[in-house]
Protein backbone atom coordinates (compact mmCIF):
# COMPACT_ATOMS: atom_id res chain seq x y z
CA UNK A 1 0.00 0.00 0.00
CA UNK A 2 2.96 2.25 0.30
CA UNK A 3 3.20 4.97 -2.82
CA UNK A 4 -0.73 4.60 -3.23
CA UNK A 5 -2.69 7.49 -2.93
CA UNK A 6 -5.51 7.84 -0.71
CA UNK A 7 -9.11 8.38 -2.31
CA UNK A 8 -10.21 11.76 -2.49
CA UNK A 9 -13.18 12.90 0.33
CA UNK A 10 -16.85 12.41 -1.27
CA UNK A 11 -16.61 16.32 -0.36
CA UNK A 12 -14.00 16.76 -3.16
CA UNK A 13 -15.85 15.17 -5.46
CA UNK A 14 -19.22 16.51 -4.86
CA UNK A 15 -17.38 20.24 -5.20
CA UNK A 16 -16.12 19.13 -8.76
CA UNK A 17 -19.60 17.99 -9.93
CA UNK A 18 -20.94 21.50 -8.41
CA UNK A 19 -18.46 23.69 -10.76
CA UNK A 20 -19.45 21.78 -13.76
CA UNK A 21 -23.05 22.71 -13.39
CA UNK A 22 -24.62 25.34 -15.76
CA UNK A 23 -25.41 28.66 -13.25
CA UNK A 24 -28.90 28.58 -14.14
CA UNK A 25 -28.94 24.51 -12.56
CA UNK A 26 -27.42 25.79 -9.41
CA UNK A 27 -30.62 25.84 -7.06
CA UNK A 28 -28.17 26.01 -3.86
CA UNK A 29 -26.63 29.23 -5.17
CA UNK A 30 -29.46 30.87 -6.46
CA UNK A 31 -30.97 30.41 -2.91
CA UNK A 32 -28.03 31.94 -1.37
CA UNK A 33 -28.18 34.87 -3.26
CA UNK A 34 -31.64 35.12 -2.60
CA UNK A 35 -31.63 35.36 0.99
CA UNK A 36 -28.58 37.11 0.88
CA UNK A 37 -29.95 40.29 -1.03
CA UNK A 38 -33.58 39.67 0.39
CA UNK A 39 -35.41 38.24 -2.52
CA UNK A 40 -37.33 35.25 -2.89
CA UNK A 41 -36.02 32.55 -5.25
CA UNK A 42 -37.75 31.90 -8.10
CA UNK A 43 -39.71 27.61 -8.01
CA UNK A 44 -37.29 26.14 -10.01
CA UNK A 45 -40.27 23.14 -10.74
CA UNK A 46 -44.10 24.42 -11.41
CA UNK A 47 -46.63 22.00 -9.33
CA UNK A 48 -47.71 20.13 -12.19
CA UNK A 49 -43.89 18.94 -12.92
CA UNK A 50 -43.33 18.03 -9.07
CA UNK A 51 -46.67 15.75 -9.07
CA UNK A 52 -45.60 14.46 -12.26
CA UNK A 53 -42.31 13.04 -10.43
CA UNK A 54 -44.29 12.02 -7.39
CA UNK A 55 -47.04 9.84 -9.45
CA UNK A 56 -43.91 8.37 -10.95
CA UNK A 57 -42.33 7.43 -7.91
CA UNK A 58 -45.75 5.87 -6.74
CA UNK A 59 -46.02 4.23 -9.90
CA UNK A 60 -42.41 2.37 -9.77
CA UNK A 61 -43.22 1.49 -6.48
CA UNK A 62 -46.38 0.37 -6.52
CA UNK A 63 -44.83 -1.56 -9.45
CA UNK A 64 -41.75 -2.90 -7.29
CA UNK A 65 -44.39 -4.45 -5.35
CA UNK A 66 -46.69 -5.94 -7.31
CA UNK A 67 -43.91 -8.04 -9.00
CA UNK A 68 -42.12 -9.03 -5.25
CA UNK A 69 -45.44 -10.55 -4.70
CA UNK A 70 -45.91 -12.22 -8.36
CA UNK A 71 -42.62 -14.13 -7.82
CA UNK A 72 -43.23 -14.60 -3.94
CA UNK A 73 -46.86 -16.71 -4.94
CA UNK A 74 -45.02 -18.68 -7.24
CA UNK A 75 -42.20 -19.52 -5.26
CA UNK A 76 -44.30 -20.86 -2.96
CA UNK A 77 -46.78 -22.79 -5.07
CA UNK A 78 -42.94 -24.80 -5.89
CA UNK A 79 -43.09 -25.84 -2.14
CA UNK A 80 -47.06 -26.65 -1.15
CA UNK A 81 -45.92 -27.36 2.53
CA UNK A 82 -44.76 -23.62 2.79
CA UNK A 83 -47.72 -22.79 1.33
CA UNK A 84 -49.98 -24.85 3.79
CA UNK A 85 -48.29 -23.31 6.42
CA UNK A 86 -49.01 -19.57 5.45
CA UNK A 87 -52.69 -20.72 4.90
CA UNK A 88 -52.47 -21.72 8.19
CA UNK A 89 -50.81 -18.21 9.37
CA UNK A 90 -53.52 -16.61 7.42
CA UNK A 91 -56.27 -18.35 8.73
CA UNK A 92 -54.95 -17.88 12.49
CA UNK A 93 -54.22 -14.38 12.55
CA UNK A 94 -56.86 -12.75 9.89
CA UNK A 95 -60.15 -15.32 11.42
CA UNK A 96 -60.33 -15.62 7.33
CA UNK A 97 -62.72 -18.20 6.05
CA UNK A 98 -62.29 -19.60 2.42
Amino acid sequence: MRGEESPAPVSHFIGELEARLPKEQDTLSEIKEAKLTGDTPQPISTDAEISGYLFDFLFAAQDASTSSLLWAVALLELHLELLAKVREMTLRQWHVRW
